[in-house]
């Protein structure tokens, strides 16, 4: 890889994850031109990154108030918009050791639009990743692993390739912007990559498998089901972390 690829990094609070995961993906990533966007901190973090420019190489945007997600990575996509493939990493997340290159090269065997490392946090409704995996569409990539298929992944730990994203993300409020982006143009091709593990703070020690347990977190953060009521009432799932499948229609 001769040209930098640019990673957003996104900051909401969480200081104390920032002076973790920040270093280590400077660290980690070395063909990196790397935007960090404080997305309206009150903790001191914009404090620190503008204090830790001088001594990091990346691009630093602070926001006085927080957009919301779905804003963020539309500016950084008016940002890369000549790029082949850009990535995205969120502060509560540490990344590995050649992790860009390694899902970059994942990716185009695999003809992957948008893929996300593996990580614990996997999608609710399956008991484990081996779970999901005998669900879902898995393909060999010919001694580059494997990857497994899915009609969305998540926002952090993930490559994209730029040209994939054709329109603006929609923010509505909630954090399912990113997700039903995906799901709802069947034209992109989204996929998990186990070949790169990535650790999420949030999730050490809590979320390592979707049991019953753990719905109550995906309840308290907003996660754990997203619906639209059409004109007549019908109530249609749009993204669910249940165990059932999402897609059904009923009455509210």
């Amino acid at each position: 890889m001769n040209a930098k690829i640019p990673v957003l990094y996104t900051t909401f609070n969480r200081l104390e994850y920032t002076k973790r995961t920040l270093p280590r993906l400077i660290e980690a990533t070395p063909e990196a031109d790397i935007y960090v966007v404080d997305n309206g901190s009150t903790d001191g973090t914009q404090d620190f990154l503008m204090g830790q420019v001088g001594n990091y190489p990346y691009h630093l945007e602070l926001s006085p108030k927080n957009i919301g997600i779905a804003n963020v990575m539309n500016w950084f996509f008016d940002k890369t918009k000549d790029h082949e493939y850009v990535a995205k990493v969120d502060n509560d997340t540490m990344v590995p050791d050649g992790w860009l290159p390694k899902m970059i090269e994942a990716a185009k065997i695999g003809k992957v639009d948008i893929l996300q490392a593996k990580h614990y946090f996997i999608i609710a409704r399956y008991k484990n990743w081996n779970e999901m995996e005998n669900d879902q569409r898995v393909e060999d990539l010919n001694g580059c692993g494997k990857i497994v298929r899915y009609p969305f992944v998540g926002g952090s730990g993930i490559v994209i390739r730029r040209a994939a994203i054709t329109d603006p993300i929609k923010s509505n409020g909630h954090i399912f912007g990113w997700s039903v982006y995906q799901d709802t143009r069947p034209e992109i091709k989204s996929a998990f990559y186990p070949g790169v593990w990535i650790d999420l703070l949030d999730m050490a020690g809590y979320n390592k498998y979707a049991k019953d347990a753990n719905m109550q977190y995906y309840s308290d953060t907003g996660r754990l089901e997203l619906r639209e009521v059409d004109a007549q009432g019908n109530v249609r799932v749009l993204v669910s972390n249940r165990y059932s499948k999402p897609g059904q229609v009923a009455h509210a």
